[in-house]
């Protein structure tokens, strides 16, 4: 039995306590209003994470059980919230032009699959039709411009609740020791390291009798990923980031220095101290735009469920 299979049925044996003569995939999970959810539209929603729980606890079958549940009841509740706002949609009597769906379709054939024909290949490889397609992203798009209209329309934000949420969330914003360093790298020779060593003391030779860093950088270095990038010692980087052997060796220097060989196991390395920046909260200013988009995300999410236990009084849900 594959992995996926024996996670299949462990994870159908939890969720899915129905009577032994019904089939998996036409069990009634939840009605909305007349709308019902089935145990396919369930798997159909969890199944792709299925696979990845089981790579990370299929030795640990307690705590796989209990994400395999919450899987469960994530997947429910997104169902039903979709199913409440098409309803809701739908007895509001407004009107979605046919066309503006066509040409979401369309855009959607073209960026996923190239043209038509390769779409309905894929489309019947997976057991669906084009009119299944059709009203699945006419649904998406309700379901977008339903929750534009009575979530997403969150724009104000005021300078004082950006000042509360700041004072309110200090440990958010702590940053630990930084440090802007320049760095030359030389890969050890697994085979003669000596020869790397030797190599890194020329170039130190060099540096010492008054070569310019960033030219030997240039000439030695091996560190690709920073050659490429000229401002790349303009960047604070924190400690906590930072090998060991180089985070001890940068913060025990000051600025302007330049380090003996520095050995990692892969590589030795060559430190010139720019600045140094203690462990500090950073001010309001440059979180300000994280603060408000943090804001905005929790007061709609705050609307979203308000809208929803709204339709939830307002259409009979029942849970199977």
């Amino acid at each position: 039995m594959s992995k996926l299979l024996a996670v299949l049925v462990c994870f159908a044996s939890l969720v899915f306590q129905t009577a032994a003569e019904v089939r998996l995939s036409d069990a009634v999970a939840v009605v909305v209003h007349t709308n019902v959810i089935t145990a396919r539209d369930i798997d159909e929603r969890v199944l792709p994470s299925v696979e990845m729980l089981y790579s990370q606890y299929a030795n640990k079958p307690e705590e796989l059980n209990k994400r395999a549940m919450d899987l469960r009841r994530e997947a429910i509740d997104s169902l039903v919230e979709q199913e409440l706002i098409l309803q809701e949609f739908k007895d509001s009597k407004l009107v979605l032009p046919e066309n503006y769906v066509e040409k979401e379709v369309k855009r959607r054939i073209r960026e996923r699959y190239g043209d038509r024909l390769t779409m309905i290949r894929t489309l019947k490889s997976q057991s669906l039709t084009y009119d299944d397609y059709y009203n699945h992203v006419r649904d998406e798009v309700i379901l977008q411009a339903m929750t534009g209209k009575y979530v997403n329309s969150v724009t104000i934000v005021s300078p004082q609740m950006i000042v509360n949420y700041y004072n309110e969330h200090q440990d958010s914003f702590k940053v630990e020791d930084q440090a802007r360093i320049r760095t030359i790298m030389l890969l050890k020779d697994k085979e003669h390291p000596e020869a790397t060593r030797e190599m890194g003391q020329e170039i130190l030779k060099q540096i010492r009798g008054g070569a310019a860093f960033d030219e030997m950088v240039s000439l030695y270095s091996e560190d690709q990923a920073i050659k490429g990038r000229k401002d790349a010692h303009l960047e604070w980087r924190d400690r906590m980031d930072m090998q060991k052997e180089l985070a001890d060796k940068t913060f025990s220097m000051k600025p302007g220095e330049v380090s003996d060989l520095v050995e990692t196991d892969t590589a030795v390395w060559i430190i010139k101290l720019e600045d140094l920046r203690p462990a500090h909260i950073r001010n309001i200013e440059e979180v300000r735009d994280a603060i408000e988009s943090e804001i905005k995300t929790q007061m709609r999410a705050k609307l979203k469920k308000e809208w929803i236990d709204r339709l939830k009084k307002k259409y009979l849900v029942r849970y199977y």
